[in-house]
């Protein structure tokens, strides 16, 4: 916990850079082994969370979120403890946020997307696979890169990755800075008891300073204030996604 502790002196350029995967690395260590997958997923620790209920939500009563990995991961049928967690990704994080956005930002231009590698010969057949066709050493998707050795650029094949992120974090320090502090501090969430005001205006401070990175837990926060502020407008809410 110390380091931990010690890191959070340093500026945090984001859950990617040096500072920030080393905080995430840290912080998974100092957690129990049967929550550490839990850990390197939240946004913020259940300590955070509590800190930052107010009366309302305080009140719902909400059970632990890890629950629901822990409950993904004691069903997965492998032994490995990476596959284990694959095995919870695909249950959890692809299908209920990576391929909910996908679809829904295609849909809204007239787009239909394939996603090839999720065709369910090719998952099965995958899932079938020694771990060290997957994985070696820290070259990941190996398998991949040794099918299409010589039929795409060295330069593509080896080329790091690249996600599809918004510059949420820039904007809430620069651009959006106060709209976020008006939408979070001022509206509903706070208005209505969901949260506490001084809690959120700490973390909002917290990643305007650039010590530490809020990016995502203050995402999920302003887009529950929108949803909250359009159920009061009575705007129609879907009660259910896919």
């Amino acid at each position: 916990q110390w380091g931990v502790r010690l890191l959070q002196y340093f500026p945090d350029g984001g859950k990617r850079s040096r500072i920030g995967r080393s905080k995430r690395l840290l912080k998974i260590a100092a957690a129990p082994v049967e929550r550490r997958y839990f850990e390197l997923m939240a946004q913020a620790t259940e300590t955070e969370r509590r800190g930052l209920y107010g009366e309302r939500m305080t009140a719902a009563g909400l059970s632990d979120s890890a629950r629901i990995l822990q409950r993904l991961a004691r069903s997965a049928g492998s032994l490995s403890k990476i596959e284990r967690c694959q095995e919870v990704d695909l249950g959890s994080y692809l299908c209920g946020d990576i391929l909910v956005k996908v679809d829904r930002a295609a849909m809204a231009n007239s787009l239909e997307v394939r996603s090839p590698f999720l065709d369910t010969a090719v998952v099965e057949f995958a899932a079938r696979l020694p771990l060290r066709f997957k994985q070696s050493g820290h070259s990941r998707k190996h398998i991949v890169k040794a099918a299409f050795a010589g039929l795409v650029p060295p330069g593509v094949l080896e080329g790091r990755k690249r996600g599809f992120a918004v510059p949420l974090g820039s904007w809430f320090r620069g651009a959006w800075r106060d709209l976020l502090r008006e939408r979070l501090l001022e509206g509903r969430l706070t208005g209505d008891g969901w949260m506490k005001r001084d809690a959120l205006a700490a973390r909002i401070e917290e990643h305007a300073s650039g010590r530490n990175d809020r990016t995502e837990l203050l995402g999920a926060l302003l887009m529950l204030e929108l949803f909250l502020e359009q159920e009061a407008r009575g705007v129609a809410v879907p009660e259910k996604t896919v």
